[in-house]
């Protein structure tokens, strides 16, 4: 009996460590691999992007780089998002990427965004960018991106505190979100209430446990054998000829809703 309750004891730490180191996992959603430092506050620039991601339900990611494209713009998006920790097969993901050797400033959408949001509001956008870009305020050009972003977005839903052509107020200079620390004491508290509750259960069902009853074969049963044969079944093999000049259809895979490049400009 001690055994088990420590077991549970056991089970109920590890339900709340889990919980706990599950809420405290974060995504980048700044990466400056530029080697330059193009932005000057990171901090509240993630702080932004996390704030749009946690409203609009898709990864909001603002990324530098120094490699060039060489035209293969899909593979480029595919290994700015490995590096930035999201997968493009299955999350939402709108990412604004400033390639200083190339002198472009790219956006990258997958998922949800990528059919929600048509070419005019990517013209928009990069529109929206575009004098920060050409200025070299690239802290300005990502805020610029993420308002206009959810501007997108949200022409085609509605719903959330967030409505369609009203400022995002609070998005840019927001820099005291405590969602992150609201989420970790929700999950400690679910996890607690959890382990009290099976640790009552298992507890009860040992309090109630009811010794079975002793039921003696060897009195109550008997075995007689009184008929005995060997019936053997009949054994067929049948054989399909499968041809080989049947077609193939195109190739599978790729994100849930498709994406990558969506458009681009020169700064």
């Amino acid at each position: 009996m001690v055994r088990k309750l420590l077991l549970c004891c056991l089970t109920i730490l590890l339900i709340v460590c889990g919980s706990s180191a599950a809420l405290a996992d974060v995504d980048v959603y700044v990466l400056d691999n530029s080697g330059t430092g193009i932005f000057r506050d990171a901090a509240s620039l993630e702080q932004a992007l996390r704030k749009a991601t946690d409203l609009e339900g898709a990864y909001f990611i603002a990324v530098s780089t120094d490699v060039s494209y060489e035209g293969n713009y899909d593979k480029a998006g595919r290994q700015l998002c490995y590096q930035a920790g999201v997968d493009y097969q299955s999350d939402d993901i709108v990412m604004i990427a400033i390639n200083m050797t190339d002198r472009t400033y790219d956006l990258f959408l997958w998922g949800t965004p990528h059919r929600d949001i048509d070419s005019n509001e990517i013209e928009d956008i990069l529109d929206a960018m575009e004098g920060d870009m050409v200025s070299g305020d690239y802290d300005s050009a990502v805020l610029a991106f993420i308002d206009a972003a959810r501007d997108a977005l949200a022409s085609s839903y509605s719903g959330g505190d967030y409505k369609p052509g009203t400022p995002n107020q609070g998005i840019a200079d927001d820099t005291h979100d405590n969602k992150p620390v609201l989420w970790v004491g929700v999950g400690l508290v679910v996890a607690l209430v959890s382990g009290a509750i099976f640790v009552g259960i298992v507890v009860a069902r040992y309090k109630l446990k009811i010794k079975p009853t002793n039921y003696p074969l060897d009195e109550f049963s008997k075995l007689v054998l009184t008929d005995r044969r060997d019936v053997f079944l009949n054994r067929s093999v049948v054989t399909t000829v499968i041809s080989n000049n049947h077609s193939h259809g195109g190739g599978g895979g790729g994100s849930r809703g498709g994406g990558g490049h969506a458009g681009g400009r020169g700064f």
